[in-house]
Formats: structure tokens, sequence, C-alpha cells
């Protein structure tokens, strides 16, 4: 996974990242360093493309990624839809 800041909230420390979807919160990990960390409920996924998911953010875009095989935008859209849905109770 490749991200970009889009937004000046976001970190903007760019070496190569692990996020994470847990059941509540989207996290972005630089090593051992937590960077970004947002409730779903927070937040509204887009896909653009073959490989990139937009994260909007009640600011407006925060972060792209640019995701690797095997997983597509819309795959991750609809997880991300999911899991803010179970969350927004």
């Amino acid at each position: 996974m490749r991200p970009s800041p889009i937004h000046p909230v976001a970190p903007d420390v760019w070496d190569p990242c692990h996020l994470q979807l847990t059941s509540r919160r989207l996290q972005l990990w630089l090593d051992t360093a937590l960077v970004f960390n947002r409730p779903w409920r927070e937040l509204n996924l887009t896909a653009e493309g073959d490989d990139q998911v937009i994260v909007h953010g009640q600011e407006g875009p925060l972060i792209a990624f640019f995701l690797d095989k095997p997983t597509t935008p819309e795959e991750l859209v609809l997880a991300a839809a999911r899991l803010k849905a179970r969350t927004a109770l």
C-alpha cells in the first residue's frame, strides 16, 4: 500500500505503511507508530480507478491509498461501509 496525504490533518511521513481495518477504526501504522486512527463513523471511502481508495473525513478528503493486488478498491469500500453501519449505533 502506498498512501499519500491529501488534507493537512493527515501525517506527512509516507514511507511504507501498514493499513489496519478493525471493527471500529481505520488505522495507519508506520513501523510501530500509529500515525492515523479514526473511527468508522467519521469516515467515508470511495474508489477511484483500479487501485486507488480515497478516505474522506468531516474535513474533506484525507488520504489516498494506492492498493497492491489482490485487493480491489471496491472490496475495501464495501468492507468500510459494512463496518461503518455496524458502528453507527
